[in-house]
């Protein structure tokens, strides 16, 4: 106890010291702080424990459903192979020629059959019927430049109006009959056109050519032959662009479409195309009847041109245009 008490770094008066100066209420404190510490790390390691057991338990589930799942895929696994091996005794077992043919049928599924009733021989073929009423007009034309539509001298002696318009007519008539022999040669031994019905075919162009002719006379009955001429060029591009003789009217546009179906050059190319390949129907007819109709027309308005014509005034006398 002396040795105790008489050193100064001996336990018990380093105790003592700690006592006196507040050293030890320190130290307590500290020892209190720490068992706090001690008390909240063991409520948390509690609660962490009681969270590994509740993740055992799901892992503990998780791994029965795993278990079951490798169950099923097993089977599922044992299914699919056996049902590749029932299918690869379904798979045809083919030769050479039927994979070929095969591989054709996958790479034409549909085949096209045409079948043309009427086809045309030649590229002139299909052309002809366009440009054979195109000359037949142009001839018209350069008939009455040559002839007179209408001659004055019967008018002024007052013969009937239709005698005067057929007296006139019939001249044109004959050259364009001429005309239309001549052509037809033309293209039948020199193009080489071999038209499926040729009496017919020259038939109507006779027709044709003496519609166009009716028509050019009216014009320059009605008009005067100045502007009668002016008329019936202007008439012509009309015809040549909503007659659908070179490409379908169904492209043009939109007013030339409206003009077709009153085009004489409409009915003209129709009803030549079924007589020089074939397939006659009711379009044929029509354009007969269209033609004929115009032709009758165009000579009841010469007729009428030259009743009028018998009055003679300073207009006519003096015309403003002369050619």
């Amino acid at each position: 106890l002396e040795h105790e008490l008489g050193d100064p770094n001996s336990s018990l008066r380093v105790f003592l010291a700690k006592a006196l100066d507040g050293g030890l209420r320190a130290d307590v404190a500290r020892l209190h702080d720490g068992v706090d510490e001690l008390n909240t790390g063991a409520q948390r390691l509690n609660a962490g424990l009681v969270q590994l057991s509740d993740g055992g338990d799901e892992l503990a589930a998780g791994t029965n459903r795993l278990a079951a799942g490798t169950d099923r895929l097993q089977a599922g696994g044992q299914e699919l192979a056996t049902k590749l091996r029932e299918g690869t005794t379904l798979i045809p077992s083919w030769t050479p020629q039927q994979r070929t043919e095969v591989a054709k049928t996958m790479a034409a599924p549909v085949g096209l059959d045409i079948v043309n009733t009427n086809p045309a021989a030649t590229f002139g073929t299909g052309f002809a019927p366009f440009f054979m009423p195109l000359a037949l007009f142009i001839g018209a034309l350069i008939i009455w430049m040559l002839l007179t539509p209408l001659q004055s001298r019967p008018i002024v002696n007052g013969l009937g109006a239709l005698r005067v318009v057929l007296a006139s007519y019939w001249p044109g008539l004959l050259v364009a009959v001429c005309q239309v022999a001549v052509m037809y040669a033309v293209v039948h031994f020199g193009v080489g056109l071999n038209a499926e019905y040729p009496l017919a075919t020259v038939a109507f162009l006779v027709l044709v050519a003496g519609t166009f002719l009716a028509i050019i006379q009216a014009f320059n009955a009605l008009f005067g032959v100045a502007v009668g001429r002016v008329v019936t060029l202007a008439f012509l591009m009309l015809q040549l662009v909503s007659a659908g003789g070179i490409y379908p009217v169904e492209t043009t546009a939109k007013p030339f479409q409206i003009m077709h179906p009153f085009d004489p050059m409409t009915y003209a190319v129709n009803g030549l195309r079924q007589l020089t390949v074939g397939g006659v129907d009711s379009r044929l007819w029509v354009a007969i009847a269209v033609l004929a109709g115009l032709l009758v027309a165009s000579v009841a308005a010469s007729a009428w041109a030259a009743r009028r014509n018998r009055q003679y005034t300073m207009e006519r006398l003096h015309p403003p245009i002369e050619v």
